[in-house]
C-alpha cells in the first residue's frame, strides 16, 4: 500500500497542473478494503470532503493505473491513531488556504457520513495552523498559539497577540480555536470581533435582556477569542464589561485570546483596569515578515493557486512585496490572472514592470561603495579586504556579492565596480556569472544572497 501511495504522489509531482493536490496528501494512508478496494486514510473531516468532494474520479483513475486494475476508491477519517499534523505545521505570516474544503453535502466515493461542523461562528476554513507559515518575524507568537491550543495555561491568559494589519493575527487566533476544537468537540468557543462584542452587548441592553448577554460570554463560553481590541478605545461601557467578563472566564480556568493592534501601554486608549488585564498574561508580538518568511509565504500561495513561476520570479515578489501577507496573497493572484487570463509569460521582466507602481517604490542603495561596506560588515571583513588581490574564499565570495548587488541595485558601469573593488571589466563580469551559477545549483547561497540583500533593502 505504502509503495502504491508513493507511485501516486510521484506522479502528481509530475503533473504541474495537480501541484496543490500533492499537498493534501501528504498526511494521508491508503488502506485495502473488501474485494480489493482501497481507502485513504485522510486525518480529518476537511481533508475527507476537500478530497472526495473535488478530486475522487482523478484519485481513483491515478490509483487505477498505479494497481494496473479497475478499483473504486473511498474516503474515512483514521481514527485510529491521534490527530497528525498536517503539511505546513512545522513551517508559518501568515498564508492563507485559498481552496477551502466544500461545503457539507454528499461526496463520490464517501462510505461515511462526516459531519462539516464549525468549531465557532465565523470560523474561516482557511484559517488553520497548517496553512500558517512562521519565521523569525512571528515565530513566539507561533509557538505561544500552539502552545495554548494543546493546552489551557493560566500564566498564558489571556494570551495577547500584538500585531499591524495584514500580519496574520487573526489567522493565528482562529487556528487556536481549530486546533482546540478538533482535540475537544465539546468545548464551547466564541469568536468575536471588539465591534461585534459591542454590537451584541448594545442588542442585549435594547431588548433588555443584558442577564442572556452575560450568560453568554462568561457561563456558556470555554474559550474566548476576541479580536481587533484596539477598537475598544473611547467605549467605557464596552471596556467595564468586558473587564467582568474577563475576570469570571479566568477565574473559571477558560482560556481567552486577544489580537490586536495596540499602541503602547498608557497610550492606546484603554481603561487602566482593562490595560491591566489584557498584559496579565503573555503578549506577543508579530513582526512584518523577512525575507525568507515571505518567500515561503509567497511559495505556499503559488503552489496553492496553481501560478506557475520560477523560483527566481517568486524571489522576486517577495523582494519587492514587503509590507504584508496580504500584499503576497494579491501579488500571487495578480501573477495568476497575467498568466491565465492575458496569457503572458511570468518572468523577472512581467515581474519587474507589473510591481513597477508607487505602492511598491524600488529602493537604491546610495553607491556601490555602500553596498561593499554592507556585504563586508555581514561576513565580518574590513571593506578594504574586498578591494584586495585575496583569492582565499573568505574574501573572493563576498567580493562576488558585493559586485552582483551593486550592479543590481545601482546604475553603476562594470568599469566603476571594478575600479572599486580593484578589479577590471572583465573580472567583474566573470564574478557575476560565477555567482549566478552558484546561485542556480545551491539553495544556501541563493538564501544567503537574498538575506544579504534584505538587509540592505532596510537600511536604505
Amino acid at each position: 500500500m505504502e509503495s502504491l501511495l508513493l507511485r501516486v504522489r510521484e506522479r502528481i509531482q509530475a503533473q504541474e497542473t495537480s501541484r496543490h493536490l500533492e499537498y493534501w496528501l501528504q498526511d494521508v494512508a491508503l488502506a485495502e478494503g473488501g474485494q480489493g478496494d482501497l481507502t485513504l486514510m485522510c486525518p480529518n473531516a476537511f481533508s475527507v470532503q476537500w478530497l472526495s468532494g473535488r478530486h475522487a474520479q482523478a484519485l481513483a483513475s491515478l490509483f487505477s493505473e498505479e494497481a494496473g486494475r479497475d478499483l473504486r476508491l473511498t474516503f474515512q477519517i483514521d481514527r485510529s491513531t491521534a490527530p497528525r499534523s498536517t503539511p505546513g505545521d512545522s513551517v508559518s505570516a501568515a498564508a492563507s488556504d485559498p481552496d477551502p474544503p466544500p461545503a457539507p453535502g454528499p461526496a463520490a466515493g464517501l462510505n461515511e457520513t462526516v459531519p462539516m461542523k464549525s468549531p465557532f461562528p465565523g470560523w474561516n476554513p482557511r484559517f488553520r495552523f497548517s496553512t500558517f507559515v512562521s519565521g523569525r518575524s512571528n515565530g513566539f507568537a507561533w509557538s505561544a498559539a500552539k502552545e495554548v491550543s494543546r493546552r489551557f495555561h493560566s500564566q498564558y491568559n489571556p494570551l495577547l497577540i500584538h500585531a499591524s494589519t495584514g500580519l496574520g493575527k487573526t489567522h493565528l487566533g482562529q487556528a487556536i480555536g481549530h486546533r482546540l476544537f478538533e482535540e475537544n468537540g465539546n468545548l464551547r468557543i466564541l469568536w468575536r470581533t471588539a465591534e461585534s462584542f459591542l454590537a451584541d452587548m448594545i442588542r442585549h441592553i435594547k431588548d433588555r435582556d443584558v442577564p442572556s448577554f452575560k450568560a453568554k460570554y462568561r457561563d456558556a463560553c470555554d474559550v474566548l477569542i476576541l479580536d481587533d481590541i484596539q477598537f475598544l478605545k473611547g467605549k467605557n461601557a464596552l471596556q467595564a464589561e468586558l473587564c467582568h467578563t474577563l475576570d469570571i472566564l479566568m477565574d473559571r480556568g477558560k482560556q481567552v485570546v486577544l489580537l490586536g493592534n495596540l499602541p503602547p501601554r498608557g497610550k492606546n486608549g484603554l481603561d487602566e483596569g482593562l490595560e491591566s488585564r489584557i498584559f496579565s498574561g503573555l503578549a506577543v508580538t508579530m513582526e512584518p515578515p523577512e525575507f525568507e518568511t515571505r518567500l515561503a509565504i509567497t511559495r505556499q500561495f503559488a503552489r496553492a493557486f496553481g501560478l506557475q513561476a520560477s523560483d527566481e520570479v517568486l524571489e522576486a515578489v517577495a523582494r519587492n512585496v514587503r509590507s504584508h501577507v496580504r500584499g503576497l496573497e494579491g501579488a500571487c493572484k495578480r501573477l495568476l490572472a497575467l498568466q491565465s487570463l492575458a496569457h503572458e509569460s511570468i518572468d523577472l521582466e512581467t515581474v519587474e514592470r507589473f510591481f513597477r507602481n508607487p505602492a511598491i517604490p524600488s529602493r537604491k542603495p546610495a553607491d556601490p561603495r555602500t553596498i561593499r561596506d554592507h556585504v563586508a560588515k555581514y561576513f565580518d571583513l574590513a571593506p578594504g579586504m574586498l578591494s584586495s588581490r585575496s583569492r582565499q574564499t573568505t574574501v573572493h565570495y563576498p567580493r562576488q556579492i558585493g559586485m552582483y548587488l551593486a550592479r543590481k541595485h545601482t546604475q553603476a558601469s562594470l568599469a566603476s565596480i571594478g575600479h572599486l573593488y580593484n578589479r577590471g571589466h572583465a573580472s567583474v563580469l566573470n564574478a557575476l556569472r560565477s555567482l549566478e551559477k552558484k546561485m542556480r545549483i545551491s539553495a544556501r547561497v541563493t538564501r544567503e544572497v537574498g538575506f544579504i540583500e534584505e538587509k540592505l533593502l532596510e537600511k536604505i
